[in-house]
């Protein structure tokens, strides 16, 4: 019996020809999502400030100003917190306040976030940091953005989707105990190096007859008042054609005062430290001495095996 064998067709580079379909179909996708990428709609699309630019009205700079007034003042005590919360040099978090608001304002599709750094950020970069230092998180931050720069241009968002939503809420709330548990130093005043969570609970409980009154009646005043501004904000004022000038002054200044409660917060408090400081009296820890200006413009330096 004659048998025959049969053999996969080759093209004459010698790739089966399934696979050299597979390869086109791919190089075929990539084209079209580049060419999808590049063109003027895409930049039409990928830069909003071309559209809204040409709208803006005074009011909307009136309010974008009282927005940005309250989000910066709050962006900055935020910003040296995240660093301190990713291992890293205060004035990285200053760096970073600032920074991802100039890019967003040319790239950013939606008015009401403030992009900068998240605790979840912060507590995994944390973990680099410890091994490589700063450069680690350097080189971390180029790599993300590469990643991001790349699902952009080839459309690969859809991917996100199958990130399950109990994954992404168990993430958060582990994250949130932790960042929590790790600030109660700060909030009762205590000193200690431990960053893990069981441990952090430990020393915390250890050393808490240690606890400075100063930065505890601090820390908690500040929460009170910001909880108390917050049910403020949320009050619905009837509208009234007769009533007085006074009423709506006051009106406009509380829902100021209420809209801007994190920036208020921390300038009162901000000042009741510097009052107390040069009077010679320090019942607060303060951040410290931060390193001002912005550093040297030119090439990382990564010789660290990443």
């Amino acid at each position: 019996m004659l048998r025959y064998k049969c053999r996969m067709p080759h093209d004459n580079a010698g790739t089966p020809a399934p696979e050299k379909s597979k390869l086109v179909l791919i190089d075929q996708w990539i084209r079209k999502e580049l060419k999808s990428g590049c063109s003027v709609a895409s930049l039409r699309r990928r830069l909003p400030i071309i559209d809204w630019l040409r709208t803006y009205s005074v009011n909307s700079f009136q309010c974008d100003a009282i927005a940005g007034i309250t989000v910066g003042l709050t962006a900055i005590p935020q910003g040296i917190a995240y660093a301190a919360v990713a291992a890293l040099p205060l004035q990285y978090g200053l760096y970073t306040a600032f920074m991802g608001c100039f890019v967003y304002c040319l790239l950013g599709s939606t008015k009401e976030i403030n992009i900068g750094p998240t605790a979840i950020i912060a507590l995994l970069t944390a973990q680099q940091v410890k091994t490589g230092g700063p450069t680690y998180a350097i080189a971390l931050s180029f790599l993300c953005g590469i990643i991001e720069l790349l699902f952009v241009v080839l459309n690969l968002g859809f991917l996100i989707d199958f990130i399950s939503l109990p994954v992404i809420s168990g993430f958060s709330s582990a994250a949130a105990l932790i960042i929590s548990a790790t600030q109660l130093k700060g909030l009762l005043g205590l000193k200690f190096n431990e960053e893990r969570f069981i441990f952090v609970l430990k020393a915390v409980f250890e050393k808490f007859h240690e606890t400075r009154t100063g930065d505890l009646l601090m820390g908690i005043s500040c929460l009170i008042i910001l909880l108390i501004l917050r049910k403020l904000a949320g009050i619905k004022w009837k509208d009234d054609i007769n009533s007085s000038v006074y009423k709506k002054v006051a009106q406009n200044v509380l829902w100021v005062v209420c809209t801007a409660r994190n920036a208020m917060v921390v300038i009162a408090a901000s000042l009741v430290a510097y009052v107390l400081n040069a009077n010679g009296l320090q019942p607060f820890l303060l951040t410290g001495q931060i390193a001002e200006g912005l550093p040297e413009i030119g090439r990382a330096s990564c010789r660290e095996r990443v």
